[in-house]
Order: structure tokens, then sequence, then C-alpha cells
């Protein structure tokens, strides 16, 4: 199974543009809405072609982030001058997933930034670009940026 899922991966991966060194899925969009699934291919190289691709921000809301691969790509967007904003809490009250790119794409869905969710899940993201969800994502990292309190019991 692992071996057709790399070839898979390939096949994927070599129809993508490849762009400072990452899969770009930013550059082909297919509509407002796109689902990528982990039968198809890595998660964690579809976010880092994401981020590959920003120009002047990213803020991620996590609930884990222990994959050495994804934190390495928001070290390296912050070398290249992106401003780069990371919430992520292990306690049962930041379950949030999702990523705003340039407040303009978010990426949102099942897939936790940890090693087991690259490797022993099937998982989701789901991409959104230029719908009012945006800017629902965008005030909602905001508030959670600013104010740090629990969540209402």
């Amino acid at each position: 199974m692992a071996e057709i899922r790399r070839i898979k991966e390939m096949e994927l991966l070599a129809n993508l543009k490849v762009s400072r060194g990452f899969a770009s899925l930013i550059s082909e969009p297919t509509g407002p809405v796109e689902t990528i699934f982990s039968r198809e291919i890595s998660i964690a190289e579809a976010i880092k072609g994401f981020i590959g691709e920003v120009e002047y921000s990213v803020d991620a809301a996590v609930h884990r982030l222990n994959s050495g691969e994804l934190f390495e790509c928001l070290l390296d967007a912050r070398y290249r001058g992106i401003e780069v904003r990371l919430l992520t809490d292990w306690s049962k009250y930041q379950q949030n997933e999702f990523l705003i790119l340039d407040q303009s794409i978010i990426l949102t869905g099942s897939y936790n930034w940890t090693l087991a969710s690259e490797t022993q899940n099937f998982e989701n993201i789901v991409v959104l670009r230029g719908t009012d969800s945006v800017k629902s994502f965008c005030s909602e990292f905001e508030a959670l940026w600013e104010n740090e309190k629990l969540p209402p019991q």
C-alpha cells in the first residue's frame, strides 16, 4: 500500500509546477473550493507547496505541531521575510486546524500537523479562495491571536 501511495504522489507531483523548491498547488487553482486527500498526495507536501508561494503572510491555528518538515517550512517562510504567526495549544481547548495564506487562501480540514496525520491516518484539507469564508477565518484568527481566553463553557 505504501508503494502505491508513493507512486500516486510522484504522478501527482509530476503534474504540479515547482516554485522555490516546493510543489505548487497555488499556480493552478481549479476553483474557489478544492479538496486534497491524503490517499492522493502527501498533505504535508501540499501545505509546503502553498507556503512556498506565499508573498507576505502565513497565519496558522493548529492543535498540535510535531512535524519537523512543516515547522521548517514555516521557518523557511520567516527567513524569506514572510510574517508568520502560529497559534498552537496541546490542550483540549484549541482544536482549530486552519492556515491563512496572504489573507486570501484558507487551508482547513482534518489534517493535524503531526507525524501521525502524515503517516498513519486518512486526512484531508479543503482549500478556500475568494469566498466570504476567507474573511471569517481571518476574523477568527485575529480574535484568537488577540485574546487567549478559554471558550465559553
